[in-house]
């Protein structure tokens, strides 16, 4: 639906700010529903001013085109809790009790936006997953990426029935296409916590379908089951999350985020935002470094020799919005180098999740089995790295992406 970048703000007296910048597609810029949900998101995300939401500063037009203007968070996705190969050791229970609690008050606040006449909007998110949970490297966790939130609201109301969400994700209601309300967030926030414990997923399987069949039918094995560490009350607590009947779940985020925290008495309470703060700096010190790098590189203007042979050049784009603004590289979730991208005067590097195309330039596209393209980006990947950290090289760079999500 949209790109990424991360843009370099600045100002009078040297001021500069890192702000990261959504656009959406050239191809979809004209499809109505589509160009209605992003700006519905900017609407939403605007008027939330929470510390545990992604802020957003401004939404505007460019040549046709829309872009959302927000805060560049540097830190991980919840969903690097769950690889072995990202955290190797099964995250205790105050780590992941404590990141869920954080994330209930971002939801919570989300879910008591209201309107001039003091009404609830009824925001519900619809999308609550592990990539779009964040926590910052200062320990505090962002709810991210409010394009498909539901509002009880004329002008961005969408129909009863439609079903839209990553189906791994959703609440049974919500596969059915019943009216939503906030306890459908909490059951998809269960999920998340009940994953980062088990180290999989709960309900995604190999077709949307058998994906349906696990939400709606299949058992539900508690956290305790899975990890004898887990304090029972804690696991309780997640079980009730994940209750199918939504009367049975919580009644609100916070209402959850209370019991989260509740049940880490016998364990010293919560941790403090400086205690998790330790934990992702240490824990994902070779990927925040990288990606502090690569961003250094790309400011300093120094890309473009590095991917000379990534296949087709992007050429040079122009700056996504007027100056004082200048794209000098691309998303702060999983970094894959895959093209170079900027002005003549403002090299960078392009930093996406997922290949896509981008202006005057082809696709870099995922292989199953390695291909030129495959062995070049990993050549160019070494490169870098070989720049970058010659004393202390790590192959942390994984060059393309996972497989978009279903159900989007």
């Amino acid at each position: 639906m949209a790109e990424i970048f991360l843009a370099r703000l600045s100002g009078a007296a040297g001021f500069e700010k890192l702000v990261v910048v959504k656009r959406i597609l050239p191809h979809l810029a004209t499809d109505q529903d589509l160009v209605g949900m992003f700006l519905s998101e900017a609407k939403i995300a605007a008027q939330i001013s929470h510390h545990n939401v992604c802020q957003v500063f401004e939404l505007g037009e460019i040549d046709g085109r829309y872009f959302i203007a927000m805060e560049y968070l540097e830190g991980v996705p919840f969903s690097c809790f769950r690889r072995r190969d990202m955290y190797p050791s099964p995250p205790d229970a105050r780590l992941v009790a404590s990141l869920g609690a954080q994330a209930c008050e971002g939801l919570h606040h989300a879910h008591q936006l209201k309107r001039g006449d003091g009404q609830l909007m009824e925001v519900v998110h619809r999308d609550v997953s592990a990539n779009n949970l964040f926590v910052t490297v200062d320990g505090v966790v962002k709810v991210l990426d409010f394009g498909i939130a539901k509002v009880q609201d004329a002008s961005v109301r969408t129909s009863t029935g439609s079903v839209k969400g990553t189906y791994a994700y959703m609440a049974p209601e919500q596969l059915r296409g019943e009216k939503l309300d906030r306890r459908t967030d909490v059951f998809a926030l269960g999920i998340v916590l009940w994953e980062m414990f088990g180290r999989r997923h709960l309900f995604k399987r190999e077709t949307d379908f058998l994906t349906f069949q696990a939400i709606t039918q299949e058992p539900i094995p508690e956290v305790s089951e899975l990890r004898p560490d887990v304090p029972p009350q804690l696991s309780a607590v997640i079980a009730k999350a994940l209750s199918r009947n939504r009367d049975d779940r919580h009644p609100s985020a916070r209402a959850l985020g209370e019991d989260l925290n509740r049940s880490l008495a016998p364990l010293g309470g919560p941790m403090s935002s400086s205690e998790l703060s330790d934990v992702i700096n240490a824990a994902f010190e070779v990927r925040l470094r990288d990606q502090r790098q690569l961003i250094r590189v790309a400011r300093a203007g120094g890309s473009y020799d590095l991917f000379e042979d990534l296949g087709p050049s992007v050429g040079h784009g122009t700056p996504l919005v007027s100056t004082p603004v200048s794209v000098v590289s691309a998303v702060y979730s999983d970094v894959a180098v895959e093209a170079r991208f900027g002005p003549p005067q403002t090299p960078g590097l392009f930093l996406s999740e997922h290949p896509r195309r981008i202006d005057g330039g082809a696709v870099l596209e995922r292989r199953r089995r390695p291909g030129r393209q495959h062995q070049q980006r990993e050549a160019a990947r070494d490169r870098v790295l070989d720049q970058l950290r010659p004393q202390d090289r790590r192959h942390d760079l994984v060059l393309g992406a996972e497989q978009p999500r279903s159900g989007r």
